[in-house]
């Protein structure tokens, strides 16, 4: 489980580098750091995500 969502996370790498080079054209600090919690609140939900769908897995082949 830990090594899918490391792949998963670095498929999302390209579209995360595009995003704050977008940011950093614009302005430097404030952006930055909200982007910065943007991310991790998405990695954070996506983690969430996971888990039930690993959940779900469980209770299909259990019964």
């Amino acid at each position: 489980m830990l090594h899918r969502r490391s792949i998963s996370k670095s498929a999302m790498w390209p579209m995360i580098s595009s995003r704050t080079s977008w940011g950093r054209k614009r302005r430097r600090a404030p952006d930055l750091g909200k982007l910065r919690a943007i991310v991790s609140a998405r990695a954070f939900l996506f983690a969430v995500n996971e888990l039930f769908l690993c959940r779900e897995w469980v209770v299909i082949l259990g019964s």
